[in-house]
């Protein structure tokens, strides 16, 4: 898996003016650009969204 291409990208989520209990989080993504693996075992290229708080 080293020569998989992933690239990464997230930003910090906004914040509502009256908002009771937030919390700061951030959202993003994952994304593979490129199928990878041989025969009958190649996973193609996805993107994968991601919460983190």
């Amino acid at each position: 898996m080293a020569d998989i291409l992933l690239k990464f990208s997230c930003s910090l989520t906004h914040s509502w003016e009256n908002g009771v209990g937030q919390r700061v989080s951030l959202t993003g993504g994952v994304r593979r650009d490129q199928d990878h693996g041989l025969g009958d075992k190649i996973d193609k290229a996805n993107t994968l969204q991601v919460l983190l708080l």
